[in-house]
């Protein structure tokens, strides 16, 4: 990574007032590979699994981005934060750009097992998405959901950023 791909993403960090992501004993240039190197790992999955119609997800196109909608930018940075898991991170930014969750299916059993599925909608006609972890950690990806019911039934939609401000 060189040093004006660094200051980017720092900028872009602190811009969306997560420095917290960067606030670590670790020497700040090795914490910036680490997250480079993620960002790095959800774009190429995202070509692998969408192909022509994936998404660039990149330092350039976040800040792009964060110009356009800081929010969508921030609740990103947080998931990026939150999980290790590319696939996890790819299911955030999907969300982010519109796709409906169709359905989540958590199992959990003390000591045993965990599993989340997700399932986006597809749109124009593409194939639903399907998102999945083992990871215990991957649930808190789920407190950025929005919670709501529309005539009593129950709707998640949405991922958001927390207000990390305080």
């Amino acid at each position: 990574m060189t040093a004006q791909e660094d200051d980017a993403l720092r900028r872009l960090i602190r811009s969306a007032g997560e420095e917290w992501l960067i606030e670590s004993p670790e020497p700040s240039d090795k914490v910036l590979a680490g997250l480079r190197s993620a960002i790095d790992e959800v774009n190429r999955l995202a070509a692998e699994r969408l192909g022509r119609s994936s998404p660039r997800i990149d330092v350039d196109s976040l800040v792009r981005e964060q110009e356009r909608n800081p929010h969508k930018v921030r609740a990103f940075l947080q998931a990026l934060g939150s999980t290790e898991s590319p696939e996890m991170l790819l299911m955030v930014w999907r969300i982010l750009e519109g796709r409906g969750i169709q359905s989540v299916h958590l199992e959990y059993r003390l000591q045993k097992t965990f599993s989340l599925h997700v399932c986006l909608q597809s749109v124009h006609g593409e194939p639903d998405e399907k998102y999945k972890s083992a990871n215990v950690y991957d649930a808190v990806l789920l407190r950025h959901l929005g919670i709501m019911t529309m005539d009593n039934e129950p709707i998640l939609d949405g991922f958001y950023p927390f207000d990390t401000s305080e």
